[in-house]
This record gives structure tokens, C-alpha cells and sequence, in this order.
């Protein structure tokens, strides 16, 4: 979606962000494109952050901060799948693997944080 975006509609994208007064998004959307959209459990996550990074622990969610740091220790976007129930809403389907874990995902992206 974002490639067709940014190939067949770019001066909408432009066109958009002098109206709202922002830089063009154009550049960044295409430099995300040339990197791999990386795929990884929330507990693969969890166990990332606390193997390489100093951030405060993570429980059930992260903060912008361990999005940021996700994104830049894999060098792209990347998709956390499969979510403790504990943070997100109650009408999120249970994994028919354990319980306690949501089919949820999150798209972490870099400078940005979490879509």
C-alpha cells in the first residue's frame, strides 16, 4: 500500500502536508520502503529490549522509547504480534495457543513509534 502511495500518488502527499503545515512525508515513506518489515512476537520483543538495551523493564505495553529502540535494533519497521490480554481491550481474540495472549499487532515504525 505505502509503495503504490508514494509511486501513483505523490502530489497528494505533498499536497496534504502544505496544507497541514508539515514536511513532506514523500522521503521518509520511501526510505522505510527499502527496508524489510520485520515480524516478531511481543515475548521475542520483550526478551530483545531487555538483552540490549538499559530501558525501564518492559510488563505488558511499551513505551515510545522501546518502539524507537525495536525500530533501530532491527533497522526498519517492525510488526509485534501476539500481545499479553492484559494490554489490550477485552473484545481482542484470544491465540488458540495460550489464553493469556491476544491476536493483536502493532506496526512499530522508525522515528515515529508505534502506527
Amino acid at each position: 500500500v505505502a509503495r503504490r502511495l508514494v509511486e501513483h500518488h505523490t502530489d497528494d502527499i505533498t499536497t496534504y502536508a502544505k496544507s497541514a503545515k508539515v514536511e513532506s512525508t514523500v522521503p521518509y515513506i520511501s526510505s522505510m520502503l527499502q527496508h524489510s518489515f520485520h515480524r516478531i512476537t511481543f515475548d521475542a520483543a520483550r526478551d530483545m529490549l531487555k538483552e540490549n538495551s538499559d530501558l525501564p523493564p518492559v510488563e505488558d505495553d511499551f513505551g515510545r522509547d522501546h518502539e524507537l529502540f525495536l525500530c533501530e535494533l532491527l533497522q526498519g519497521p517492525v510488526f509485534v504480534y501476539n500481545w499479553p490480554k492484559s494490554a489490550k481491550p477485552f473484545y481482542m481474540r484470544e491465540c488458540e495457543h495460550n489464553p493469556d495472549l491476544v491476536s493483536s499487532v502493532d506496526l512499530l515504525v522508525p522515528r515515529v513509534g508505534e502506527l
